[in-house]
Protein backbone atom coordinates (compact mmCIF):
# COMPACT_ATOMS: atom_id res chain seq x y z
CA UNK A 1 0.00 0.00 0.00
CA UNK A 2 1.34 3.19 -0.87
CA UNK A 3 2.56 5.82 2.08
CA UNK A 4 0.40 9.02 3.37
CA UNK A 5 1.45 12.22 2.11
CA UNK A 6 1.27 15.80 3.70
CA UNK A 7 1.58 18.85 2.18
CA UNK A 8 4.76 21.36 3.18
CA UNK A 9 6.33 18.43 5.79
CA UNK A 10 9.59 20.11 6.03
CA UNK A 11 11.58 21.06 9.42
CA UNK A 12 14.65 21.12 10.89
CA UNK A 13 16.55 18.34 12.77
CA UNK A 14 16.98 19.36 16.38
CA UNK A 15 18.64 16.29 17.82
CA UNK A 16 20.81 14.24 15.32
CA UNK A 17 20.65 10.77 15.74
CA UNK A 18 23.51 9.06 17.66
CA UNK A 19 25.67 7.99 16.50
CA UNK A 20 25.24 10.14 13.99
CA UNK A 21 25.91 7.46 11.09
CA UNK A 22 24.00 4.74 12.24
CA UNK A 23 21.40 6.07 14.91
CA UNK A 24 17.56 5.28 14.66
CA UNK A 25 16.03 8.41 16.14
CA UNK A 26 15.93 11.72 15.52
CA UNK A 27 13.93 14.62 16.51
CA UNK A 28 12.67 17.96 14.57
CA UNK A 29 11.73 21.16 15.70
CA UNK A 30 9.10 21.39 18.53
CA UNK A 31 6.01 21.04 17.68
CA UNK A 32 6.88 20.24 14.27
CA UNK A 33 6.09 16.49 14.11
CA UNK A 34 2.63 16.83 13.20
CA UNK A 35 3.55 18.51 10.20
CA UNK A 36 4.08 15.31 8.79
CA UNK A 37 1.98 12.34 7.56
CA UNK A 38 1.27 9.09 9.25
CA UNK A 39 4.32 6.47 9.30
CA UNK A 40 5.59 5.09 7.33
CA UNK A 41 6.80 7.44 4.86
CA UNK A 42 10.38 8.22 3.45
CA UNK A 43 11.77 11.60 4.30
CA UNK A 44 15.07 13.02 2.94
CA UNK A 45 17.25 14.46 5.28
CA UNK A 46 19.89 17.31 3.89
CA UNK A 47 23.02 19.97 5.14
CA UNK A 48 21.07 23.31 5.75
CA UNK A 49 21.60 26.22 2.99
CA UNK A 50 22.23 23.40 0.39
CA UNK A 51 20.10 21.74 -2.61
CA UNK A 52 20.18 18.02 -1.95
CA UNK A 53 22.18 15.69 -4.01
CA UNK A 54 23.31 12.09 -3.59
CA UNK A 55 27.11 13.59 -1.96
CA UNK A 56 24.93 15.49 0.82
CA UNK A 57 21.31 14.00 1.47
CA UNK A 58 20.06 10.77 2.78
CA UNK A 59 16.85 8.98 2.64
CA UNK A 60 15.25 7.79 5.33
CA UNK A 61 12.01 5.54 6.59
CA UNK A 62 10.31 7.08 9.28
CA UNK A 63 8.70 3.99 11.19
CA UNK A 64 7.27 5.49 14.14
CA UNK A 65 6.52 8.73 15.21
CA UNK A 66 6.60 10.28 19.04
CA UNK A 67 5.16 14.20 18.45
CA UNK A 68 8.49 15.05 17.08
CA UNK A 69 10.31 11.88 17.98
CA UNK A 70 10.90 10.05 14.82
CA UNK A 71 11.89 6.18 14.56
CA UNK A 72 14.11 6.05 11.67
CA UNK A 73 15.50 3.18 9.14
CA UNK A 74 18.83 4.47 7.34
CA UNK A 75 20.23 4.43 3.86
CA UNK A 76 16.80 4.30 1.99
CA UNK A 77 16.30 4.07 -1.89
CA UNK A 78 20.20 3.49 -2.38
CA UNK A 79 20.93 6.60 -0.63
CA UNK A 80 24.02 6.50 1.63
CA UNK A 81 24.34 6.63 5.42
CA UNK A 82 25.83 10.30 5.83
CA UNK A 83 26.30 12.31 9.44
CA UNK A 84 23.37 14.02 10.30
CA UNK A 85 23.32 16.85 12.59
CA UNK A 86 21.23 19.09 14.04
CA UNK A 87 20.13 22.46 12.41
CA UNK A 88 19.99 19.56 9.03
CA UNK A 89 16.60 19.73 7.08
CA UNK A 90 14.30 17.15 6.77
CA UNK A 91 11.39 16.88 4.16
CA UNK A 92 8.85 13.78 3.39
CA UNK A 93 9.82 14.37 -0.54
CA UNK A 94 8.57 13.15 -3.15
CA UNK A 95 11.25 10.55 -4.02
CA UNK A 96 11.47 7.37 -6.22
CA UNK A 97 9.23 5.24 -4.26
CA UNK A 98 6.54 7.45 -3.90
CA UNK A 99 6.08 7.89 -7.97
CA UNK A 100 6.72 3.89 -8.09
CA UNK A 101 4.11 3.49 -5.69
CA UNK A 102 1.64 5.29 -8.04
CA UNK A 103 2.30 3.29 -11.15
CA UNK A 104 1.89 -0.03 -8.97
CA UNK A 105 -1.96 -0.19 -9.32
CA UNK A 106 -3.07 -1.68 -6.27
CA UNK A 107 -5.73 -4.62 -7.00
CA UNK A 108 -8.70 -6.51 -5.36
CA UNK A 109 -9.70 -9.75 -6.02
CA UNK A 110 -13.78 -10.80 -6.27
CA UNK A 111 -14.89 -14.33 -5.96
CA UNK A 112 -18.80 -13.62 -6.65
CA UNK A 113 -20.89 -10.96 -8.60
CA UNK A 114 -19.37 -7.52 -7.43
CA UNK A 115 -20.58 -3.78 -7.68
CA UNK A 116 -17.60 -1.26 -7.74
CA UNK A 117 -16.76 0.90 -5.31
CA UNK A 118 -14.63 4.62 -4.65
CA UNK A 119 -11.94 2.74 -3.67
CA UNK A 120 -11.55 0.47 -7.15
CA UNK A 121 -10.78 4.25 -8.79
CA UNK A 122 -7.40 3.69 -10.99
CA UNK A 123 -6.57 0.19 -9.87
CA UNK A 124 -7.30 -3.36 -11.03
CA UNK A 125 -10.17 -5.56 -9.82
CA UNK A 126 -9.41 -9.16 -10.81
CA UNK A 127 -12.33 -12.10 -11.00
CA UNK A 128 -11.04 -15.38 -9.61
CA UNK A 129 -14.50 -17.08 -9.97
CA UNK A 130 -14.37 -20.58 -11.65
CA UNK A 131 -18.20 -19.38 -13.38
CA UNK A 132 -19.55 -16.21 -15.03
CA UNK A 133 -19.99 -13.07 -13.06
CA UNK A 134 -21.04 -9.98 -12.86
CA UNK A 135 -19.13 -6.51 -12.43
CA UNK A 136 -22.06 -3.44 -12.20
CA UNK A 137 -20.91 0.30 -12.87
CA UNK A 138 -23.01 1.80 -9.96
CA UNK A 139 -24.61 5.53 -10.90
CA UNK A 140 -23.08 8.74 -9.70
CA UNK A 141 -25.68 9.18 -7.02
CA UNK A 142 -24.50 6.26 -5.46
CA UNK A 143 -20.79 6.26 -6.06
CA UNK A 144 -19.42 9.32 -6.59
CA UNK A 145 -16.12 8.38 -8.87
CA UNK A 146 -14.20 11.40 -10.23
CA UNK A 147 -14.65 12.22 -13.80
CA UNK A 148 -12.01 10.11 -15.81
CA UNK A 149 -11.61 7.09 -13.44
CA UNK A 150 -10.34 4.46 -14.77
CA UNK A 151 -10.73 0.77 -13.60
CA UNK A 152 -9.05 -2.35 -14.94
CA UNK A 153 -11.07 -5.46 -15.04
CA UNK A 154 -8.56 -8.74 -14.80
CA UNK A 155 -10.93 -12.53 -15.64
CA UNK A 156 -8.51 -14.14 -13.70
CA UNK A 157 -10.82 -17.64 -13.24
CA UNK A 158 -12.65 -19.43 -16.01
CA UNK A 159 -16.00 -17.94 -15.21
CA UNK A 160 -16.25 -15.13 -18.16
CA UNK A 161 -17.12 -11.37 -16.46
CA UNK A 162 -19.77 -9.32 -17.84
CA UNK A 163 -19.96 -5.78 -17.14
CA UNK A 164 -23.26 -4.57 -16.51
CA UNK A 165 -24.43 -0.62 -16.31
CA UNK A 166 -26.35 0.39 -13.24
CA UNK A 167 -29.29 2.04 -12.91
CA UNK A 168 -29.66 6.01 -14.93
CA UNK A 169 -25.64 4.22 -16.04
CA UNK A 170 -25.08 4.31 -19.87
CA UNK A 171 -22.12 1.91 -20.74
CA UNK A 172 -20.61 2.02 -24.54
CA UNK A 173 -18.18 -0.12 -25.99
CA UNK A 174 -17.34 -1.71 -29.57
CA UNK A 175 -20.19 -3.47 -31.09
CA UNK A 176 -22.03 -2.98 -27.33
CA UNK A 177 -19.36 -6.16 -26.26
CA UNK A 178 -19.48 -6.41 -22.43
CA UNK A 179 -18.13 -9.83 -21.64
CA UNK A 180 -15.12 -10.83 -21.02
CA UNK A 181 -13.14 -12.98 -24.00
CA UNK A 182 -11.73 -15.73 -21.97
CA UNK A 183 -9.38 -16.60 -19.33
CA UNK A 184 -6.88 -13.95 -18.41
CA UNK A 185 -8.53 -11.66 -20.43
CA UNK A 186 -8.38 -7.75 -19.76
CA UNK A 187 -10.67 -5.11 -19.73
CA UNK A 188 -10.80 -1.61 -18.85
CA UNK A 189 -14.14 1.22 -17.94
CA UNK A 190 -13.43 4.92 -18.13
CA UNK A 191 -15.81 7.51 -16.69
CA UNK A 192 -16.48 10.24 -19.83
CA UNK A 193 -19.13 12.17 -17.42
CA UNK A 194 -20.96 11.46 -14.38
CA UNK A 195 -22.83 8.70 -16.07
CA UNK A 196 -21.42 7.59 -18.84
CA UNK A 197 -18.57 4.73 -19.17
CA UNK A 198 -16.65 3.39 -22.16
CA UNK A 199 -15.62 -0.05 -22.18
CA UNK A 200 -12.98 -1.75 -23.83
CA UNK A 201 -10.32 -4.12 -24.08
CA UNK A 202 -10.33 -8.36 -24.63
CA UNK A 203 -13.96 -8.58 -25.64
CA UNK A 204 -16.74 -10.76 -26.84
Amino acid sequence: MPDAHANFAISAVVTAPSPATSGTSLTVSSGEGAKFPTPPFNATVWATGTTPITTNAEIIRVTARATDTFTIVRAQEGSSARTIISTDQIMAAITAKTLTDLERAASTTQATSYTFALGDANTVVESTSATAINFTIPPNSSVAFPIGTVIEILQYGAGTVTIVAGSGVTLRSNGSKVNTSAQYATAGIRQRAANEWVLSGDLA
